[in-house]
């Protein structure tokens, strides 16, 4: 039977019933460094108490996620609004958000707003921002300056910037400014410390984070063109 170390209560903490999702959080999670996290969530069940593995960690560790999808799920901007939103309590939670975060997808519209974010994620980028690009399923017939609750959220993380890519900040923004319609690919990220902002800000905690492939639409030719 799995035991996890309870840092709150200085104790041992068995798991039971709940082999296989204490298996798959030690491969999310590195079950070694288990006992220095800061933040564990505990619960209570008929069987006693249940520990999560850390929400904050595993969100740190999707955001550096670099690997390429071998192939996407095209989706709706209705399918994206309706994922659930999971509170993070349990291990079985952050397992449930695991398994839909393996899955890519594509979504296309156009980007109602570009914004370049500070982020720390030391050793994984090339630059010191992420870029979000805001997605609305229609044009907005400009760029905008200001938050939505309307947007879907979507990252362009430092590992996907030049030079791996060349997704230049500027080049973001004139899609953006031009409205070109655009089908933007990746990994599907649940970004659990940005519900809140749901229905401010954003319209889903769910992102498409990192991005991964973006596309613009050849009218004339009737087909996506890789952005380079």
């Amino acid at each position: 039977m799995p035991i996890f170390i309870d840092s709150t209560r200085r104790e041992q903490v068995r798991l039971p019933g709940i082999g296989q999702c204490a298996e798959k959080c030690h491969r999310i999670l590195d079950l070694q460094r288990f006992a220095q996290y800061k933040r564990l969530a505990v619960t209570r069940t008929n069987h006693g108490p249940v520990m999560a593995c850390d929400g904050f960690e595993h969100l740190q560790r999707q955001m550096r996620r670099d690997e390429v999808p071998q192939k996407y799920a095209s989706i709706s901007f209705a399918f994206f609004l309706n994922l659930p939103s999971i509170p993070i309590r349990t291990m079985a939670d952050l397992v449930a958000v695991d398994e839909m975060e393996r899955q890519a997808v594509s979504i296309n519209g156009y980007i109602a707003r570009v914004l370049p974010v500070p982020t720390k994620l030391a050793g994984h980028r090339t630059t010191d921002y992420n870029f979000q690009l805001h997605l609305r399923p229609a044009s907005t017939g400009r760029c905008l300056i200001e938050d939505s609750p309307r947007d879907v959220v979507t990252v362009v993380s430092p590992a996907f910037q030049p030079p791996r890519t060349g997704w230049e900040l500027d080049q973001l923004r004139l899609l953006c400014e031009r409205q070109d319609r655009v089908r933007i690919s990746g990994w599907l990220l649940y970004d659990h410390l940005s519900r809140q902002g749901v229905g401010r800000w954003r319209a889903s905690a769910w992102a498409i984070h990192p991005v991964t492939r973006i596309e613009i639409w050849n009218a004339r030719e009737q087909t996506w063109e890789n952005l380079s």
